[in-house]
C-alpha cells in the first residue's frame, strides 16, 4: 500500500545539509580556521594578509568578480528558475529579499557605527587605492555583497545537487567575499558575518519553501510547472 503523503517523514533541516557535503562541509571547515586565525590575529592583520596582495591582474580580475555578489545577480537567478519550477523561483526571491533585508538592518541599524576601512585604515601605507573604484566609508557590519553572494551560490548548490556544480558555487561564494577585503571594502569580520547570513537564509528559505512546503498555495499543482512546461 502506497505511503500516505501526509505520513512521509520530511528531511529534516540538518539532512538539507548533510545532502549537499560538498558546499557546505567545505563551508563549515572554512568558518572554523577562520575563527581560530581571528583568534589568534588582530583585525588590522587579517585585512592586510588578503588586501595587501595586490596586482595589476587581480586587481581587475576581483574588481569584477565582486560583482557576482551584487542584488542585481540575485534577481537574475531568481528569475531564471521561473524556467525550471515556479516554487523554486518564489523560493529564491524571497530567501534572496530576506537575506537582503537581514543585511541592511544589520548593516544601517544594528551595527550601524562599524566604519569600514578605508575610514579606519587609510592612512595606513599599505593600503591600496585601485584606480576607478569607490571606496565607502560607513555601515561595514556585514558585508552586503558576500551575504548576497553566498545566498545566491549556496542555493543553486541546494538547487542543482551535483557535487562539481556544489564545489563550483562554493568557490564562487568565497571569491566574492575574499574579493571584499582584497578591494578594501570590508573587514574580515564583515565578510564572516556576510557568509553566515547568507549561508543561513538560503538553507532555512530553501528548507521551508521548497521542502517543506507550508500552506496550500506552495502545495497548489502549478507550482511544479515553469515557463517551459505549462
Amino acid at each position: 500500500m502506497a505511503d500516505n503523503p501526509e505520513n512521509i517523514r520530511l528531511p529534516r533541516l540538518r539532512d538539507v545539509i548533510h545532502d549537499h557535503p560538498f558546499f557546505f562541509y567545505p563551508y563549515f571547515l572554512l568558518l572554523l580556521f577562520t575563527a581560530i586565525a581571528m583568534g589568534f590575529y588582530d583585525y588590522k592583520e587579517m585585512f592586510f594578509s588578503i588586501h595587501g596582495l595586490n596586482a595589476p591582474f587581480w586587481d581587475d580580475f576581483f574588481y569584477y568578480g565582486t560583482y557576482l555578489g551584487d542584488g542585481l545577480l540575485s534577481f537574475f537567478v531568481a528569475a531564471m528558475l521561473l524556467f525550471v519550477r515556479y516554487r523554486l523561483a518564489i523560493a529564491a526571491g524571497i530567501t534572496f529579499i530576506i537575506t537582503g533585508i537581514v543585511a541592511q538592518l544589520l548593516k544601517n541599524f544594528v551595527f550601524e557605527g562599524r566604519h569600514r576601512p578605508f575610514r579606519v585604515l587609510t592612512e595606513a601605507p599599505d593600503f591600496n587605492v585601485i584606480e576607478g573604484l569607490e571606496l565607502h566609508s560607513y555601515h561595514s557590519f556585514p558585508s552586503g555583497h558576500t551575504a548576497t553572494g553566498f545566498a545566491i551560490f549556496a542555493f543553486l548548490a541546494l538547487v542543482i545537487k551535483r557535487p562539481p556544480v556544489s564545489i563550483l558555487c562554493f568557490l564562487i561564494a568565497v571569491m566574492v567575499g575574499y574579493s571584499r577585503i582584497y578591494l578594501g571594502q570590508h573587514f574580515f569580520v564583515d565578510v564572516y558575518a556576510g557568509s553566515v547570513v547568507g549561508v543561513t537564509c538560503a538553507i532555512l528559505g530553501y528548507w521551508f519553501l521548497e521542502v517543506k512546503k507550508p500552506g496550500k498555495l506552495l502545495r497548489k499543482n502549478w507550482m511544479e510547472k515553469s515557463l517551459l512546461r505549462n
